[in-house]
């Protein structure tokens, strides 16, 4: 796939988010409860809003009824959260960035592409949670692509 893929250092990422077990397909769900409640909060007036996905469980490993994941938003400071709300964080850490403007169904060959890039450039996989960051929204896209970037901590 065409994507520019690089090494950079992060920063903690400071988040709100929701943790849900299960299958992906639940994704769409969840990130409409989030976004309900941060529409509430008043959270979603500037138009440049970032939402995380963060895969805490590997889904080659672990099975899907039990992969742990939480849809996020990414937040500047502290807020008080609520009811299946929780405050998340992104490690700071060296992570190999994919970026890519795809359409849903070639989220799994973008994975493949970042995965297989940290293997031939001599990367070892990190222990910390795998993500996606979205900048913008799918639906405000002129094709309805996600512009997406695919996070993999390396060492």
């Amino acid at each position: 796939m065409k994507s520019k893929i690089e090494v950079q250092e992060l920063p903690e990422i400071k988040l709100v988010g929701v943790t849900h077990i299960g299958e992906f397909e639940q994704i769409p769900s969840i990130y409409n409860r989030l976004m309900k409640w941060a529409f509430d909060k008043g959270l979603l007036k500037t138009p440049d809003v970032k939402t995380v996905t963060i895969y805490h469980d590997n889904p080659r490993i672990t099975q899907m009824s039990k992969v742990r994941w939480s849809a996020c938003l990414v937040i500047d400071d502290n807020l008080e959260t609520e009811g299946e709300t929780r405050k998340i964080s992104i490690s700071k850490g060296k992570y190999a960035v994919g970026h890519f403007e795809i359409e849903p169904a070639l989220f799994e060959k973008a994975w493949e592409t970042v995965i297989v890039w940290v293997k031939d450039n001599g990367y070892e996989f990190g222990e910390r949670d795998y993500f996606e960051l979205y900048h913008g929204d799918s639906q405000s896209h002129p094709e309805h692509k996600f512009v997406v970037d695919i996070c993999i901590p390396v060492k």
